[in-house]
């Protein structure tokens, strides 16, 4: 059974299931996509610590627990994709509505990849995968057990990868990413945007048929 190290914890949020990810990384947290429930997600959050958030992609289902997050942490600082930009300003408001959750100030910053960051003593390379957004990026932690911790966003699930039929998505370009993903090590323990954990290995012969 595949487990995560003590430092992460994995919260699924809102009504659409998104996996948001506590990093606890000595002085400083981060959350990866924190797609609703913001209140409860700052709970989490101590208050003397400071709390970075980071978003894999554009789509609200990843970043619609912004707003809540924002009424309890003055001076959020968050980081989106660049090329993900329009898809957070130009969002269909009803469907954050849907969502249970409200439009958030727009204060992020836009994050080129490839760029590598140190938080907590480890290493974080943030690595660009377009396909299922333009923007889309994955942060891989290589000072793991195991081969690594990748946290995939909407890149790849157990049994599947992200869809690209919706507005800025190319299955072509996904090819691309999931082509170069198979370069990390097997072992590395991908943790998606959706669903239960997986490995790099455990999808491999599934990703080679997308490929092939």
């Amino acid at each position: 059974m595949l487990t995560l190290p003590n430092w992460v914890r994995q919260i699924t949020v809102g009504s659409l299931q998104t996996n948001a990810y506590l990093l606890e990384l000595g002085e400083v947290y981060w959350l990866i996509d924190p797609g609703g429930e913001g209140n409860r997600l700052a709970a989490l959050l101590p208050r003397e610590k400071d709390v970075t958030v980071y978003l894999t992609h554009g789509h609200a289902d990843h970043w619609a627990g912004l707003r809540s997050l924002q009424l309890h942490r003055t001076g959020l600082r968050w980081f989106y994709p660049r090329q993900d930009e329009e898809m957070i300003t130009g969002v269909d408001r009803r469907f954050l509505s849907f969502l249970g959750e409200d439009f958030p100030e727009l204060t992020g910053l836009p994050l080129e990849a490839p760029q590598e960051l140190d938080a907590g003593g480890r290493c974080f390379s943030f690595l660009h995968f377009p396909g299922h957004t333009p923007g889309h990026l994955a942060i891989f932690c290589e000072d793991c057990p195991r081969g690594g911790l990748l946290f995939a966003g909407d890149l790849l699930f157990r049994g599947g990868v992200g869809r690209t039929d919706l507005p800025g998505g190319s299955f072509r370009r996904l090819q691309e990413s999931l082509s170069r993903l198979l370069k990390l090590p097997g072992e590395t323990v991908v943790c998606p945007g959706h669903g239960p954990l997986t490995t790099i290995n455990a999808e491999r012969e599934m990703i080679e048929d997308l490929l092939a």
